[in-house]
């Protein structure tokens, strides 16, 4: 096994000022007849830098630059995968009923944040490729803009630095400028009881095994919601249980630090709240959704989603029986890389 694992992981040192290139992968690179406008990965064939050192690790077909205590997971732009994301939505944008509002957003990865020109090369632009998604997309389709929130407070702890999520921090500020986009007030984050998950190391450091990263574990901050309300997570066998959206514990229980929000990935859940407004919403989503879904519980009566890389159902079905007015697809940058969220998205149409 350990054989295995180190015939499947291979360390390139960045040796900034003195490298000359570190070798390209045909993985790591766009077609350039195939970019759209989007920059494609540089595999660092220039020198970079003369007083930072990074580390870049390659992980299968999977790539992750270290960077002080740092890792970023490296993004490569696939236009097919962006355009079958966005022709999926717009299917289920034509199908469904007209009255049904219907919105997308895009989480970008802490890989389009490096701060520093010359290795952020060694990434794809996901704003580009987030843009090619957008101007493909139905507009009746309504698109909100969180990269532009992120961006704002890109300085801020948005992303887990041993993690290939955001923190509850990003996930907020996603959160607001998708209130912002519905017309509805954002509740202030200090309304929020809050509590810290220490120490945690996250996917990024497991794949990698850094010891630069072992040595920086993160911390979990998140937010409890103060409404009253009841969730409910079906499970891969049909059953139902009885969860709450935020609650350190979960991070106990053998699913991970960042089961904190929701209790994890289940194929679907319901969150019933005391509002009367008559607001149903769907999130169709990937676990980047999880962090942010607690927020929306002040703002309506019921929050449902389905996570299709378990669900097995008929999106449309769900939308009818449980009455929903406003459905939410929300995803990381993953969907312009690869096809595979698009394809599990039009196997439930």
């Amino acid at each position: 096994m350990v054989l295995k694992r180190l015939a499947g992981i291979a360390i390139l040192l960045l040796l900034i000022g003195t490298l000359g290139g570190c070798g390209s992968t045909a993985e790591g690179r766009s077609d350039p007849g195939d970019s759209n406008g989007v920059r494609p990965a540089d595999a660092g064939s220039e020198a970079i830098g003369k007083e930072e050192k990074g580390t870049l690790i390659s992980v299968n077909a999977d790539r992750y630059l270290i960077l002080g205590d740092r890792a970023f997971f490296l993004f490569t732009y696939s236009a097919a995968a962006a355009e079958q994301y966005a022709d999926a939505l717009n299917r289920f944008r034509e199908a469904a009923d007209p009255q049904i509002r219907v919105y997308s957003l895009l989480a970008p990865t802490s890989a389009e944040f490096v701060d520093n020109d010359e290795l952020k090369r060694l990434s794809a632009s996901q704003q580009a490729a987030f843009a090619h998604i957008g101007e493909r997309l139905d507009s009746r389709i309504v698109q909100v803009d969180a990269y532009g929130a992120l961006k704002a407070h890109k300085d801020e702890y948005l992303f887990f630095r041993t993690d290939h999520h955001w923190t509850a921090l990003g996930a907020y500020y996603a959160y607001v400028r998708l209130m912002e986009t519905m017309d509805e007030q954002p509740v202030a984050l200090d309304q929020y009881k809050t509590g810290t998950i220490s120490p945690f190391l996250g996917s990024d450091y497991k794949a990698t095994k850094s010891e630069r990263l072992g040595k920086s574990p993160d911390s979990i901050a998140y937010y409890v919601p103060f409404a009253d309300y009841a969730y409910t997570a079906r499970t891969t066998t049909g059953k139902t249980i009885k969860l709450r959206a935020v609650d350190p514990d979960y991070a106990k229980q053998g699913n991970g630090d960042y089961a904190v929000f929701l209790g994890g990935d289940f194929p679907s859940g319901e969150i019933e709240t005391g509002s009367k407004n008559g607001r149903k919403l769907l999130v169709v989503k990937d676990s980047y959704a999880n962090a942010l879904i607690p927020f929306l519980i002040p703002h309506f009566e019921t929050i449902g989603y389905i996570d299709p890389r378990y669900f097995h159902g008929q999106l449309a079905d769900y939308v009818k029986r449980q009455g929903i007015t406003d459905v939410l697809f929300l995803d990381n940058s993953t969907v312009a890389r690869t096809n595979g969220m698009a394809k599990l998205i039009e196997g439930i149409l």
